[in-house]
């Protein structure tokens, strides 16, 4: 290739021993596991790993068996600083992640990186902004001249330097200093979720002072459906989980009609099972009289339903992987998953799929979010708020019991897990709002047989 500037490596699979834990009652223990994990994924998986800088703490491409690949920084021999733009690296609370270790092994296999490498201070030579990988997701400043490069950038800055957010919509110019790659998806997500809290607190100011109102639908709701209706629209992105038969769907409908009249949501997709959309149809018109398109037939009129301008487009969970691309050159303001145990288990097709829709508000409707394992809550939550629960070591280690081998044997702590959804998880029983329903209505009808 002639140029360091343009080095590629590819990196062939290696035959390495799996690790193992020894401890899963130990919190240190299972994070040194789970960086070792990466590790070994760096050696067991083909990777081809570019260097995109002639520097070798510079900036790498990183291809994989992923559909799209990520770019990797390294910052300063210290190890502490580098980072990755994939979501493992962003949730995962550890400071590394398979792409970032697949960039270590190359720079070990190649002598004049290493080399270079060993040349690196314990600190970046220009002021950089970084992600500080290990625990909870949060930007960082390091490097001469910090604090002067962040408040150039638009960063807003605490008294001890910390990073807190940005003075405007965006990150300015950084010809003086670096920001690594995934520091930009970071600010992202740190401020989506700020702006949802803001916002959260605002609306239920405004509904106590009688400023939000939930006369939307044609015909009234009852109590306890109020109080669905503006845990929905208040949290913006919510799961609401009440039994069978309570009316999550009118509930969701209203809380939809709050946003449109507030001017907070034009466009909303339903995704539902596919025998329940002609009947989300129906009910959308029954409630509200707007334009609901149902997606079915060829590609060429699912993609014109998808384009048209109805105010609600309802599709089914089997058609968003096949229209994903459609779907995502019209995102919806709202997004509604109906059903939503049907994306319980989060390495599935579909829950990757529901994960790459991008909308502003999702509501996660479902009367069952357990249904096997306590795993299913993480799921739906990692759709919701994937920072809600933390990665998922950390929520096995902290709300299941596990033998020596890391099978689950029991669940504890459960007083305090839904002390941490509450936020965002609103579930009723029947029993608790039986005083509110209308009296039970029993129809017989005959049905002639045929011969």
């Amino acid at each position: 290739m002639g140029s360091r500037a343009v080095r590629r490596w590819k990196l062939s699979p290696v035959r390495r021993e799996e690790p193992r834990c020894a401890d899963y009652q130990d919190e240190q223990t299972v994070r040194d596991f789970e960086r070792e994990v990466r590790v070994h994924r760096a050696y067991a998986e083909a990777f081809v790993v570019t260097a995109l800088d002639e520097q070798v703490d510079g900036a790498y491409r990183v291809e994989g068996d992923a559909r799209h690949p990520h770019t990797v920084d390294l910052v300063d021999g210290s190890g502490e600083r580098d980072a990755c733009g994939c979501p493992d690296f962003l949730g995962n609370e550890l400071g590394t992640c398979k792409h970032l270790e697949a960039v270590r092994r190359a720079i070990v296999g190649d002598r004049n990186r290493l080399h270079d490498f060993a040349r690196l201070g314990r600190a970046p030579r220009v002021p950089t902004l970084y992600i500080a990988g290990r625990g909870p997701l949060r930007l960082a400043l390091a490097g001469p001249r910090a604090a002067s490069f962040g408040r150039s950038i638009g960063l807003r800055l605490g008294e001890g330097g910390e990073v807190l957010g940005l003075t405007s919509g965006a990150l300015g110019e950084n010809g003086n200093g670096r920001v690594v790659h995934a520091a930009a998806r970071a600010l992202e997500i740190l401020s989506a979720s700020t702006a949802l809290d803001d916002r959260r607190k605002e609306m239920l100011a405004a509904r106590a002072a009688g400023r939000v109102h939930l006369e939307v639908l044609r015909e009234p709701l009852f109590a306890y459906q109020e109080a669905g209706v503006m845990h929905l629209a208040s949290s913006g992105r919510a799961l609401l989980a009440d039994d069978m038969g309570l009316g999550k769907t009118v509930q969701a409908i209203a809380a939809c009609e709050v946003l449109r009249a507030r001017g907070e949501a034009r466009r909303v997709l339903v995704v539902t099972p596919a025998s329940l959309k002609d009947q989300w149809a129906r009910g959308i018109a029954r409630y509200t009289g707007a334009r609901a398109a149902v997606v079915a037939g060829n590609v060429e009129r699912r993609h014109a339903t998808i384009r048209s301008d109805a105010a609600y487009t309802i599709t089914n969970y089997e058609l968003t992987w096949r229209d994903l691309s459609v779907l995502t050159q019209f995102p919806p303001d709202v997004l509604i998953l109906d059903e939503a145990q049907r994306a319980k288990n989060f390495r599935t097709k579909t829950a990757a799929t529901l994960r790459a829709l991008p909308s502003r508000f999702l509501f996660v409707l479902t009367g069952t979010p357990i249904e096997n394992r306590l795993d299913d809550l993480y799921s739906l939550l990692q759709l919701v708020d994937p920072r809600a629960l933390g990665p998922l070591w950390r929520f096995n280690h902290e709300f299941h019991e596990q033998d020596a081998r890391g099978k689950v044997t029991g669940y504890k702590a459960l007083g305090a897990l839904r002390a941490r959804i509450a936020p965002l998880v609103l579930r009723r029983r029947k029993e608790e709002v039986l005083t509110q329903l209308p009296p039970l209505t029993q129809q017989t009808r005959y049905i002639p047989l045929s011969p």
